[in-house]
């Protein structure tokens, strides 16, 4: 079997188009390996070779377009291989390949994660070491990445949302307000000490919600109780809603 002719394709692919007819798409790297050109003749061991490196390319190519719009972490690209059922030489050669040309860079890779969890997701530290974690990058990675960040800006993030939930904050007691924020704060990864920190430094009981409150506490009660008996019912109301009763 010969070819019959060499075409360049707009891919940056080859098209072996051969003299029975047969057409194989292959990559400049297997042209260049193995000196095809018109005329060459293939035997079944060449045939059988371009057919295995156009699998390792194909695979390859993919992950290299994967990581040229987003970096990649080693365990993300294992994961892609096997989930494609990349046989395991192919696998290893991949691997080495994109290592050797240090496409694969678990500290670039930790470094851009945490810097869009801070700048983008507003995540505190401990939250990005447990997504590190479970994304198998190396401790002294995930070391030199957390103690390396923006720990002014995540102070900023911590105020910045006490205080949007503070402003849109229409029902709550200070008491309930704090409890709500101080777990989901805790669930975005913030240290306990500083969530805790700025909590009392920034939030106090918000007048109105308590006013309307109890005017709604008021119209409810005032239908069955009067006197001490309604004061009653409506401070034991605003106990349990976490609000310290003003009488009125």
């Amino acid at each position: 079997m010969k070819i019959e002719h060499l075409k360049k394709l707009k891919n940056g692919k080859y098209k072996l188009i051969l003299d029975n007819g047969e057409e194989i798409t292959t990559y400049d790297d297997i042209i260049i390996n193995n000196m095809l050109f018109d005329g060459k003749n293939l035997d079944n061991r060449l045939l059988s070779e371009i057919s295995i490196n156009n699998n390792y390319y194909d695979i390859y190519y993919k992950i290299v377009k994967m990581i040229s719009s987003k970096w990649r972490s080693k365990k993300e690209i294992i994961e892609f291989l096997n989930k494609n059922e990349v046989d395991n030489k192919i696998q290893e050669k991949v691997i080495n390949e994109l290592n050797k040309k240090g496409l694969i860079n678990d500290l670039r890779y930790a470094q851009s994660y945490a810097n869009d969890a801070v700048y983008l997701k507003k995540n505190g530290p401990l939250k990005i070491e447990e997504d590190l974690k479970k994304m198998a990058i190396d401790e002294k990675i995930i070391s030199e990445v957390i103690s390396n960040l923006d720990y002014e800006l995540i102070n900023e993030n911590l105020i910045s949302i006490i205080n949007k939930k503070n402003k849109l904050n229409k029902t709550n007691s200070l008491y309930q307000l704090k409890s709500k924020l101080k777990l989901e704060l805790i669930n975005l990864g913030y240290y306990y000490d500083d969530i805790n920190k700025h909590l009392n430094n920034i939030l106090s009981e918000n007048k109105d919600v308590y006013e309307k409150e109890y005017e709604r506490l008021y119209k409810k009660y005032s239908k069955k109780y009067s006197g001490n008996e309604l004061k009653y019912k409506i401070k034991q109301a605003l106990y349990q809603k976490g609000f310290n009763y003003i009488d009125e």
